[in-house]
């Protein structure tokens, strides 16, 4: 799934681990735990909701924003 890969470049882009993501993504109103986050991020486990898939897209564009960067991933359509 496309969609996914570009988070696993985010995350490798960044050089972030999955639990780093999981609260920044938790700061943002995500709701899965960090585990649902890792098996999705690696394709093992069920698909996130667009609404968990968009906090984690805002969690990574917070994390390259933090580093000065623009926030490159886009959102689903609403």
């Amino acid at each position: 799934m496309a969609e996914v890969a570009a988070l696993r470049q985010a995350l490798t882009d960044l050089d972030v681990t999955v639990s780093q993501l999981w609260i920044t993504y938790f700061s943002v109103g995500g709701n899965c735990d960090a585990a649902h986050i890792a098996r999705y991020l690696a394709g093992d486990g069920d698909a996130a909701d667009p609404v968990d898939h968009d906090h984690i897209i805002a969690a990574l564009n917070d994390l390259y924003f933090d580093r000065g960067l623009d926030h490159p991933l886009a959102y689903g359509p609403t």
